[in-house]
């Protein structure tokens, strides 16, 4: 009993396992199918991502876009118009003359330091009198100002002295590098003014309510002789008489200080030479001698940087710093003078900083400069194109297209039938009448002849039955069958005689219509066939008539064209597509059975190798290429391409041939695929295959009968003689 018990135990326990086991697996295929789903969503969703997708479209005569010689011309006047318009851009590509320019203004309380020294800045001070330099009315002096402000407020000042001595040309010629500045040095005199000593650096930077104020004062103060207020001074003149300057004062009303600076033009859009430097005359005050003047002139800073490279991945950038004072960047205000002081001006740092960024044209500027220019010309010159190509469009077919499609599809005849042509195709039916009813005739004597082949034995078994003995009965048979085999002999002699009649007279009736073999009269008739049917064409007059809405030039090609284009726009439907493949499943489903379907369906794909000598199947379209080539190599001598135009004719005759032969197994669909050629072309293959069968024939009687009548006697004369034989032995 326990050991029962203990086996049940076992066996629960290994069915719990089993569906353990059962729900685990059953657990995997859920994450192995929920992984392939998820995998399929992300792989679904990667391809509508595709950026470089392709479309999916028909063909037309192996090609995916249509494309016309007008189409063409247009191309290359676009080419030529990019050409003539881009000549200029990339002269100055090359020559890096176009230059993109962002400029920036840049404002700050507490502007940063700028430095003037004589490789950058020269200035050159005077009080407007003769002989300044020798007796001077005033005295001037130079001072480099700093302000410190402390973190208690407290303003700590210090001045620090710039010796002025008189001005020379080469510390001038020095700034105008490129320039001769001697001659405006000589004019304006520049010898008796004042210069900063050798050497000389100032800095300004910040503003009075700055850390750190830096700036330059240049006073204007009373002229003095004593050696003690002057040590500091390199120069050193004697002071003109106080009556010289009331008379001075007299005459001009006032004095006046003026500064000549060393000033730059900033040309941002020029490749060379971004700064011009120039002579700035603009400051100049006027002071008295109980009311002087004070000016604040500023000074802005220009970062100019300049990105020249071609590529643009390589990042080589100049940097260049310009100090400029814009005209009138000036302060003035009139103050009570003292005996120290009549006139001041004071050299400050504009709050304004420039910021020029100039980046010549690189070449990917040129080419998308290039690419949307030729773009905005192509859609022009589209639009153009468009209007010529297309007028009523079915799934975004254009007009030629269609008039193409008519002419690939359809036959539109522009000769009727000549007179000759049309008496030669009488004869040529007369010829084709005759051969049936003869061969007709042939065929009913063979059938008499076969009839009586079977009744005659029977017959004479029948009379030989009546008879009594057995010996009567057996000499009437053989005498009848030899009698029999005589005249068939004889009747086979005289058919094979009227037959090499027959053949000739129609030979001769050949030769007479010009016909020389079967190869030049096939060519030669096809030729007519096509060269009686052109396209059609699509010209102004079309357009024309579609103007005046078909009261005016609306001759014969456009009354076709519009025939074909009405008519390939209703073969173009979808709606007649589908229905065509309903049909054509329809007739599958006709035709075949339930086990053909199945084999149909499931064919063999084509096999595509290595290999060129793929067999394609004749159509009218092949045809007319392959007379054009042959026309087009009639007078070279590549007689392998003729060869090649030739054989597509023949392959539709074979074809033809074939089918014909099949005629007699009374099948419907070979006589309406005979039937499609047309009769002009039927008559033409029943000639061709009239002259190979005729040919044939003749050759082959001819043959027979040679060589009968030199190896032997003919057959007749051999059977008269054994019928005598017979006589005399049955006698």
């Amino acid at each position: 009993m326990q050991t029962f018990l203990l086996f049940g135990q076992i066996r629960s326990m290994l069915d719990d396992w089993k569906q353990i086991w059962n729900l685990i697996f059953i657990k995997i295929e859920m994450i192995n199918l929920k992984q392939k789903t998820i995998m399929n969503k992300i792989l679904k969703y990667m391809k509508s991502l595709d950026i470089f997708g392709q479309n999916i479209q028909l063909n037309f005569n192996g090609q995916n876009q249509y494309q016309t010689a007008t189409g063409g011309f247009f191309s290359l006047a676009i080419i030529a118009v990019i050409a003539f318009f881009f000549q200029q851009n990339i002269l100055n590509f090359i020559h890096r003359v176009d230059i993109h320019l962002n400029a920036q203004t840049i404002f700050d309380f507490n502007p940063d330091r700028i430095t003037f020294n004589e490789d950058n800045y020269m200035f050159a001070l005077a009080v407007d009198q003769t002989n300044f330099n020798t007796l001077p009315f005033f005295n001037i002096t130079l001072k480099q100002r700093t302000y410190t402000r402390s973190s208690d407020g407290s303003l700590n000042k210090q001045d620090n002295f710039i010796d002025l001595i008189p001005c020379t040309q080469d510390r001038f010629q020095k700034i105008f590098k490129n320039q001769d500045f001697s001659v405006q040095f000589s004019q304006l005199k520049l010898e008796e003014w004042l210069c900063p000593q050798l050497n000389y650096s100032i800095q300004l930077g910040g503003s009075f309510t700055s850390d750190i104020f830096e700036f330059v004062k240049i006073t204007v103060s009373e002229c003095s002789n004593n050696s003690n207020s002057n040590s500091i001074l390199s120069w050193k003149p004697q002071c003109a008489s106080t009556q010289a300057r009331d008379r001075y004062l007299q005459q001009e009303r006032s004095f006046r200080i003026r500064m000549y600076m060393t000033n730059n033009v900033i040309n941002p859009l020029q490749v060379q030479n971004v700064s011009q430097t120039f002579l700035d005359d603009e400051t100049y005050f006027s002071f008295l001698l109980q009311t002087g003047t004070e000016a604040d002139v500023f000074y802005q800073k220009y970062n100019i940087t300049t990105d020249d490279n071609v590529i643009p991945i390589l990042k080589k950038i100049d940097e260049e710093i310009i100090n400029v004072k814009r005209a009138g960047d000036f302060k003035t205000k009139i103050v009570q003078n003292n005996d120290q002081q009549f006139s001041a001006i004071y050299l400050r740092r504009s709050p304004y900083t420039q910021i020029v960024k100039r980046e010549l044209q690189d070449i990917s500027d040129l080419l998308s400069y290039l690419g949307g220019f030729a773009n905005i010309v192509a859609l022009v010159f589209g639009i153009l194109i468009k209007s010529y190509n297309k007028s009523r469009c079915i799934r975004s077919i254009t007009y030629l297209v269609m008039i193409d499609l008519a002419n690939y599809v359809y036959d539109f005849p522009t000769k009727s039938i000549s007179i000759a042509d049309s008496q030669e195709r009488k004869e040529i039916k007369k010829v084709i009448a005759k051969a049936r009813s003869r061969t007709i005739v042939k065929q009913q004597g063979q059938d008499q002849e076969l009839h009586s082949q079977m009744q005659s034995p029977k017959h004479t078994q029948i009379q030989l039955q009546q008879n009594d003995t057995k010996q009567q009965e057996l000499y009437n048979i053989s005498k009848q069958d030899e009698i029999y085999q005589v005249k068939s002999e004889l009747q086979i002699t005289n058919r094979q005689e009227e037959q090499l009649l027959f053949y000739q007279e129609q030979e001769k009736i050949i030769l007479k219509l010009g016909i020389q073999d079967r190869k030049s009269y096939l060519t030669q008739q096809i030729q007519k066939i096509l060269n009686r049917s052109k396209p059609i064409l699509f010209n102004c007059k079309y357009i024309l008539s579609m103007v005046f809405c078909s009261k005016l030039f609306y001759d014969r090609n456009s009354i076709l064209l519009h025939k074909a284009i009405k008519k390939i726009n209703q073969d173009l439907d979808i709606c007649v597509v589908i229905d065509t493949v309903k049909e054509i499943n329809l007739i599958k489903e006709l035709l075949l059975t339930k086990d053909q379907l199945v084999l149909f369906d499931f064919a063999p794909k084509q096999v595509i190798d290595l290999q060129e000598d793929e067999k394609s199947i004749m159509t009218r379209s092949q045809g007319s290429n392959s007379l054009e080539t042959m026309r087009s190599n009639s007078n070279q001598k590549e007689v392998q391409n003729q060869n090649k135009s030739i054989q597509a004719y023949y392959k539709l005759f074979q074809a033809y041939d074939h089918i014909h032969k099949q005629l007699q197994q009374d099948n419907k669909i070979n006589e309406k695929l005979i039937e499609k050629l047309g009769q002009e072309v039927r008559d033409i293959f029943d000639v061709s295959h009239l002259i190979q069968w005729e040919r044939k024939s003749i050759k082959c009687l001819k043959d027979d009968m040679q060589d009968d009548s030199v190896n032997s006697d003919p057959l007749s004369i051999n059977n008269v003689e054994q019928i005598k034989i017979n006589v005399k032995l049955s006698t």
